[in-house]
């Protein structure tokens, strides 16, 4: 259902904004979502983390696209992007 998709994607970068003007410390509580038990909620706070902590995002990223599947894709196109200079400051 790609209408809830894109209503829940809004959320979540809704979500990101409200981190983003808290400040680093705001933040920085994205770390506690690479070790999450979902493979999703790790690839989207990886993600978001690269712009503070590129090292254990990358990691992290790096760990999901040797899973295969399409989170695996997901993390091979952000890491692709990232290492290509072309994903904008998250």
């Amino acid at each position: 259902n790609y209408r809830a998709a894109n209503r829940a994607a809004k959320r979540l970068e809704a979500c990101h904004a409200e981190l983003v003007c808290r400040g680093r410390s705001a933040q920085e509580g994205l770390l506690r979502m690479l070790d999450d038990q979902s493979a999703h909620v790790r690839l989207w706070a990886a993600t978001h983390c690269l712009a503070f902590r590129a090292d254990l995002a990358v990691t992290v990223l790096e760990e999901l696209l040797a899973s295969g599947g399409h989170v695996g894709l997901g993390a091979e196109m952000t890491l692709g992007e990232w290492r290509a200079g072309r994903l904008r400051s998250l």
